[in-house]
């Protein structure tokens, strides 16, 4: 416990050790973890693969890195940015070392006011001040997955204003290290679509509100700004995403409603 408090004040994640949200028992990382990620010391970012493994410790999915060192932020932006974030490698602290010194500087901390995407933001905000990152190929972290039990499966009021504060810190982290690659903000904008639409979606299969209550919520889900221009000016794929666009181009809200209600029927 005491080397995991020196280590949470030197990577300035300041857990709570008597009551931790990220634990520290040796069920769920490999023991030379720290050893290992700490041989790429000097840089702002190290981040390793982490695999998610069920309550009976049976494997789901592995998610390894591409291993490289002292990478400038431009070129992981570049070459890597798009294959990190396909396998989720991104969110979150685990599997992660961060320089404790930006975090201190830049004041870089979760925001208190989401409960749904805060922890991707964090790294996203992080990242936005790094200049050198590495990465190692070995898995080292145990993810628990509780079932469909998490946050991404259940409703939250808020998941669509978050969604939001992501996407905009992801093209603020774009821009701010003077990124130019088109497709890798065609590719940030498809991919937060997505994430907006599956939220959206969640209003009618998960939230339990009544219809009425739905469908205001639905409204004032596409009367958000980011998510709106997403919708009307990106590149949507599949006969179903382009009749939601073209419903909410023209306000077709009632329709709109009648269809998501009828597939989370379907669900």
């Amino acid at each position: 416990k005491h080397e995991w408090e020196v280590m949470s004040d030197r990577v300035g994640f300041w857990a709570d050790m008597d009551d931790p949200y990220v634990t520290y028992h040796d069920d769920y990382i490999e023991s030379e973890m720290l050893e290992d990620m700490l041989k790429y010391n000097g840089n702002d970012f190290i981040i390793s693969g982490y695999r998610t493994i069920d309550t009976e410790n049976n494997i789901l999915n592995e998610y390894n890195c591409v291993g490289f060192k002292d990478t400038s932020i431009n070129d992981f932006l570049n070459k890597y940015y798009v294959m990190f974030e396909r396998k989720d490698i991104l969110s979150g602290p685990i599997n992660k070392l961060f320089f404790a010194e930006i975090l201190r500087l830049h004041n870089v901390r979760f925001d208190e006011e989401l409960s749904i995407c805060e922890d991707g933001l964090f790294v996203l905000q992080f990242l936005k001040k790094c200049k050198t990152i590495s990465a190692v190929e070995k898995i080292y972290y145990n993810y628990v997955q509780y079932g469909t039990n998490t946050l991404m499966c259940r409703y939250n009021s808020n998941a669509i204003e978050a969604c939001e504060k992501r996407y905009l810190a992801n093209l603020e982290l774009l821009e701010c290290h003077f990124v130019s690659n088109d497709s890798l903000y065609e590719y940030v904008k498809k991919h937060n679509f997505y994430k907006f639409l599956y939220f959206l979606i969640q209003i009618y299969t998960r939230s339990g509100l009544k219809n009425s209550e739905k469908y205001k919520t639905m409204k004032k889900a596409l009367s958000n700004a980011s998510f709106l221009d997403l919708i009307l000016n990106g590149k949507v794929f599949g006969a179903k995403k382009f009749l939601f666009k073209i419903l909410t181009k023209t306000k077709n809200f009632v329709l709109l409603h009648l269809i998501l209600s009828l597939y989370s029927t379907e669900k």
